[in-house]
């Protein structure tokens, strides 16, 4: 139900403009009918039709205004998704590290040299002891700067 949010979102923005838009159209022709009926020989013609075409572009309008931050939202949702994907795929990548274990756990028992930094090519905080990436310069755990 909840796969792919942003992509449904957008869809459905963009089926409700198309509803929105027909529905200005429709209404403000009916609008415009029946107010010329009504006030036949009061209000021209002509005045009458610049009145329904302005009411029809102020709902395509309004429409598009409204659709449009609903449109965003969903396209943010979308690359909100993406964005944690790709982080994801990135977290894994460092955890699996050269050797292809399956995470970077804390270790006390290893081969550091003066840096910090393990023969493994990863390091351990001084902090936390919580063995880290090479790659990175921040405890995973606790946050704190590598140097």
């Amino acid at each position: 139900m909840f796969d792919n949010i942003g992509g449904k979102i957008k869809t459905l923005t963009k089926v409700i403009f198309a509803i929105m838009v027909t529905c200005s159209i429709i209404l403000n022709v009916i609008g415009g009918v029946v107010l010329g009926k009504a006030f036949r020989g009061i209000i021209p013609g002509i005045l009458l039709f610049l009145l329904v075409i302005i009411s029809i572009g102020l709902g395509v309008l309004f429409s598009w205004i409204f659709c449009f931050f609903m449109y965003g939202f969903g396209e943010l949702i979308e690359s909100q998704t993406s964005t944690a994907e790709n982080t994801g795929f990135m977290l894994t990548k460092l955890d699996s590290g050269a050797s292809g274990s399956a995470s970077v756990r804390p270790s006390s028992s290893a081969a550091f040299r003066k840096d910090g930094a393990k023969e493994n090519g990863a390091w351990q905080c001084k902090y936390c002891g919580y063995e880290n990436p090479d790659i990175i310069s921040f405890c995973r755990n606790c946050q704190k700067s590598r140097y």
